[in-house]
């Protein structure tokens, strides 16, 4: 994997300048191998402008040491400037900033506070018996930091990404005239994988290669069914592999879900031992079926963004996966150096390195039940506001019957297209029947529900 050096930026105050030197000395071995690049005022050169040089090596340094201290929080320009500076690029994922504590302060209250830092649970570097032992945690420390930003960032360039505008036509006259061909059908051909809902399919193409989608709602809406019925239809209808990361379910239970809402039998009744006289011919031939479907399920409850990546990429050159959904997002392992918006970013990467779609379901505030209106919109991410920005299509699950128990409410699921970067948004309308996990098309749900059972 080719990389460039990770570009290191030091903070500090001058009358630290010795525990600066320590940590220059300790870096020496990732600086002489190539992988690191350190910056400090002390490298200012006669006749250069320190405050443009500062700012611009700072706004270009991927990593940031504080080097904290009684005086570094006293530094009027460290503390007011470079601190505030850093961590503006830090809240944009433009940079990690890893607080070392070289001398005993009381910086909870500071900007860097919520911040894990360096040595170990950031015990200063000078009230360790031996201080050689507190420097090596933070060589190893900034070593992992370099390691996994590296990891996200770069990926294999063995090979040119240049594309002559030709191949790009040619494939895409092809889809064209394939898409033209089949209008003589009653079928519609969608650039992408059909979710089943055939108003959404037709807004959003289907689930197209290379975006990363976004299913996000409360709790009780319908995320989990809504995916899995998805991978349902894809591996079995179109016989398409399907990589499935359950991160809140155990294998047990999406098999479930899989088998009430291709089967058609209560979920309830069938694990309770409470079936009718056809209910076993329909567990047995949704078995028959699903036995048959290219799916692949993955329990593991504790992964991080690397280690799906790791996994996906494996399952695309064994299994060649066509979709990949990731239920759900709160559950992805994240640490101080790889946050939950470096996540984000890496599942809109994996998603073009593959060239398949990245379907990945996530909760939303729940200042959305103090509302009225209790639609969810964008604003509701809340801390997970980077995912408007990743996303290319961004679909709300919105159930009325949830919070109102009117009658005519029962059944309705709105999919709430809040961002569509190809293409309109929209509310779309579908019919959800929780007892089965079962979502589909509001006009045609019940001829295609009694088309399954014959």
């Amino acid at each position: 994997m080719a990389t460039t050096p990770t570009t290191i930026f030091y903070s500090y105050s001058h009358r630290d300048e010795a525990f600066k030197e320590q940590l220059e000395i300790r870096l020496a071995l990732l600086r002489r191998k190539g992988l690191i690049k350190t910056w400090h005022d002390r490298r200012i050169i006669p006749g250069q402008e320190w405050e443009t040089a500062i700012e611009n090596h700072l706004d270009e340094a991927d990593i940031i040491l504080l080097l904290v201290s009684a005086d570094f929080i006293a530094s009027d320009y460290c503390f007011g400037k470079e601190v505030v500076r850093a961590m503006e690029r830090h809240e944009r994922n433009e940079a990690k900033v890893i607080p070392i504590v070289v001398r005993a302060v009381d910086w909870s209250d500071a900007p860097f506070g919520r911040l894990q830092a360096l040595p170990k649970d950031a015990h200063p570097v000078t009230s360790w018996n031996n201080q050689d032992e507190a420097w090596l945690d933070v060589e190893k420390g900034i070593k992992k930091a370099i390691e996994e930003l590296q990891d996200i960032k770069y990926r294999d360039t063995s090979t040119s990404t240049l594309t002559s505008i030709r191949d790009v036509l040619g494939t895409e006259l092809k889809q064209l005239e394939k898409i033209y061909t089949d209008t003589t059908t009653n079928d519609i051909l969608y650039e992408g994988i059909p979710t089943g809902i055939r108003d959404l399919d037709i807004l959003l193409s289907g689930l197209r290669s290379a975006e990363l989608i976004v299913v996000a709602a409360r709790p009780s809406m319908g995320k989990s069914d809504f995916v899995v019925n998805i991978a349902a239809r894809t591996a079995i209808y179109k016989n398409q592999a399907v990589a499935f990361f359950s991160l809140q379910m155990p294998s047990q239970r999406v098999t479930k879900r899989l088998m009430a809402s291709t089967s058609g039998v209560n979920s309830h009744r069938m694990w309770s031992g409470y079936l009718g006289e056809k209910d076993f011919p329909r567990i047995a031939a949704a078995v028959g079926r699903l036995v048959e479907a290219p799916l692949y399920i993955d329990e593991s409850p504790r992964l991080s963004i690397l280690e799906i990546r790791d996994r996906a990429k494996s399952l695309k050159i064994e299994r060649e996966i066509r979709l990949l959904i990731i239920d759900s997002l709160q559950q992805l392992v994240t640490s101080d150096t790889i946050t939950m918006n470096d996540s984000i970013v890496a599942l809109k990467s994996l998603a073009k390195e593959l060239q398949i779609p990245v379907v990945v379901t996530s909760n939303v505030s729940r200042d959305v039940d103090q509302r009225t209106d209790k639609r969810p919109i964008l604003s509701d991410l809340g801390e997970w506001g980077s995912l408007e920005q990743e996303a290319d299509v961004l679909l709300f699950l919105y159930r009325d019957e949830v919070y109102n128990s009117q009658d005519y409410n029962q059944g309705i699921l709105d999919v709430i297209i809040a961002k569509n970067r190809n293409g309109p948004i929209d509310i779309i309308k579908a019919s959800y029947f929780p007892e089965i996990s079962k979502i589909c098309d509001f006009a045609h749900c019940e001829d295609e529900y009694y088309k399954e059972q014959e």
